[in-house]
């Protein structure tokens, strides 16, 4: 992909970005700058939260998470911190996410108020959306965000990590239609 591909990726609107967690910011912080280390030594989550200008309590809660979602491994120790649990390319964002934020079929109950039609209607919506973002999401591997970070500015940009959208060959769904009930 060509410098222009991605500045026309980094210019997206607010619209056009998911939102995310700050939980899920200071994981993505957390995996990508272990990502863009040359050895695998164990980084203490005092320099991880002293690099990224993280609160070091909230932070050690989000690297026991994905530690917990095999995303990372910890050792103790005077050398002890946290590593990658698997080589950059094989993690995608999407086991991040998930290690954060794991899947729950709780999700909607708060549409619990709505009729039942309109809730059946709303979460297949909202379910076939959350779809295309975990397959998007699945598509990108830490490897793959580390790597254009270097191209972009010749070392890792952090902590203003923010939501992008690789482009690929293939259609993806833009838009999720919902069917209109008849009757």
């Amino acid at each position: 992909m060509d410098q222009e591909d991605w500045s026309a990726i980094d210019s997206q609107s607010e619209e056009d970005v998911m939102k995310i967690s700050q939980s899920i910011a200071y994981a993505l912080f957390a995996t990508t700058y272990l990502a863009t280390l040359d050895d695998r030594c164990p980084v203490p989550c005092s320099e991880l939260a002293q690099r990224g200008k993280l609160p070091i309590r909230f932070l050690l809660q989000v690297l026991c998470k994905l530690v917990k979602g095999g995303v990372l491994t910890s050792a103790c120790g005077t050398s002890g911190g946290y590593s990658l649990a698997k080589s950059p390319d094989q993690i995608s964002l999407r086991e991040v996410f998930e290690a954060i934020d794991p899947p729950s079929k709780d999700h909607y109950t708060a549409l619990g108020c709505l009729p039942s039609g309109t809730r059946s209607r709303i979460t297949k919506a909202l379910t076939s959306a959350h779809k295309v973002q975990m397959g998007e999401l699945q598509s990108w591997s830490l490897a793959d965000v580390v790597n254009h970070s270097r191209t972009q500015a010749g070392v890792l940009a952090m902590p203003g990590l923010k939501a992008i959208t690789k482009p690929r060959a293939s259609k993806v769904p833009t838009e999720i239609k919902v069917p209109k009930q008849t009757g």
